[in-house]
């Protein structure tokens, strides 16, 4: 089975990762374990292969802005919304930084992979067309959304 995550920066995907991996016994992978620093305009192919590559040998849950769209395979694709400035206080907190810097930050990730999305990808980073499942985090936290995941899984996969 392959899971993916994919949210905007500051969507807490990797907590949400590690619990659903654990609840299927999947091999958590992110892009930033494979390959740190690429995630830069002009790398979409670099960036596909390596989460292809990743999930080859299946049972594993992939998080990444990106990999609903670029893991087509994939067995559920969720992606998790939340609204910008509540992804900015979340950062802020986890890393201990000011809230401008947090948003700064997010704001950037977010033009580089927009730029991804469109540029290489042809789509938008706010087409939710690729995919199954698509939870509002802000509404109901990271603890919840797993669970909603989870019994998405149960159902619709495992």
């Amino acid at each position: 089975m392959i899971v993916t995550i994919s949210g905007l920066p500051g969507t807490d995907a990797r907590e949400i990762c590690k619990q659903i991996a654990l609840e299927f016994n999947l091999q958590y992978v992110s892009l930033e374990q494979i390959g740190k620093g690429i995630a830069l305009p002009g790398n979409a192919a670099r960036i596909s292969e390596m989460l292809k590559a990743a999930v080859r040998r299946k049972n594993c849950i992939v998080e990444h802005a990106l990999a609903g769209i670029m893991l087509s395979n994939a067995d559920a694709k969720v992606f998790l919304l939340s609204f910008r400035l509540n992804r900015a206080r979340m950062l802020s907190k986890r890393e201990k930084i000011e809230f401008d810097a947090a948003l700064g930050k997010i704001e950037g990730e977010e033009e580089i992979l927009g730029k991804i999305a469109s540029d290489e990808l042809g789509i938008g980073m706010d087409s939710l067309n690729p995919y199954d499942l698509v939870l509002n985090s802000d509404k109901i936290g990271s603890n919840d959304a797993a669970e909603l995941i989870k019994n998405y899984i149960k159902r619709a996969v495992a």
